[in-house]
């Protein structure tokens, strides 16, 4: 549903939605105790809360509490008749218009995303969520307890091939992808994802299909809301690969000693750290 007002600053927005999601809980457990719908009945939760997030701490307590009822009533009462959907402001519907026009205007990305235009042998799906074990080589096969979420698998069940479509939103001008993608170590996840994505297809049945790629799908959501496709080259799959290998080798060097303060460094180079501008 969209909103015809526009959230207050975020700290207000922060006070409400706790106030709001305290009361959605307690009548969940039928403690509804509180049934008035004005804030002014409320002065003492808001004073909490404010507390908690230090919200103008400098301010009097009333100037607080005042402040949030003056910018936050409009909002509260809209979350109050509109529980059950989800809220987006008409910038934010704006903003969401914008980036699926741009994603169905590149034909890659509209061909990524939009089960319509898929041929008759594809079947997509979304928001999977994959629960799996790593066992590290180096630690006795330790094992770690591993979870993804992917955006997108589309499985062509006529060629028996699949591939792995992740969905990336910039404020960023398109052009500084490529920083963001090595910044963000985005190869990593792909290489993670791609891992998730064939323990998925077993656990499915699909465990002779083949693998076509991993890619990004990723618009603009300012700028002029350029979308652009990108596929994940086998090198850096390769090299995400090594990178999430040593991570979870981390996590099973911690668990096997249960502590989690000193690094593995610690133990590989007897304490003594190596400083390398190549790293």
């Amino acid at each position: 549903m969209v909103s015809k007002i526009e959230k207050p600053e975020p700290a207000i927005v922060t006070v409400i939605d706790s106030l709001f999601a305290g009361e959605e809980a307690f009548a969940t457990l039928g403690w509804d105790d509180d049934s008035s719908t004005s804030l002014e009945d409320k002065k003492e939760s808001i004073l909490s809360i404010c507390n908690t997030i230090q919200y103008q701490m400098r301010w009097k307590d009333e100037t607080r509490i005042n402040k949030v009822i003056e910018k936050g009533t409009e909002y509260y009462n809209f979350l109050r008749e509109n529980s059950d959907m989800l809220v987006i402001s008409t910038s934010t519907e704006q903003i969401l218009t914008s980036c699926r026009e741009a994603l169905h205007k590149n034909k890659i990305t509209e061909s990524l995303l939009f089960d319509d235009l898929f041929e008759d042998s594809y079947i997509a799906y979304n928001e999977e969520e994959v629960y799996f074990d790593h066992f590290d080589r180096t630690m006795a096969m330790l094992k770690v307890k591993c979870k993804a979420k992917i955006d997108r698998i589309m499985v062509d069940h006529k060629y028996k091939t699949y591939r792995v479509v992740d969905l990336k939103t910039t404020g960023k001008p398109m052009s500084k992808f490529q920083g963001s993608y090595k910044a963000y170590h985005y190869y990593r996840q792909a290489a993670f994802y791609t891992l998730a994505s064939s323990v998925w297809m077993e656990q499915k049945g699909y465990k002779d299909y083949n693998f076509e790629g991993f890619f990004f799908a990723c618009v603009e959501t300012g700028n002029y809301h350029i979308a652009r496709a990108y596929q994940v080259s086998e090198q850096d799959l390769a090299l995400g690969k090594n990178e999430y290998i040593q991570l979870l080798h981390r996590v099973a060097y911690h668990q096997s000693t249960e502590q989690w303060e000193t690094p593995i460094e610690e133990e590989d180079n007897g304490g003594l750290y190596t400083l390398n501008l190549e790293n």
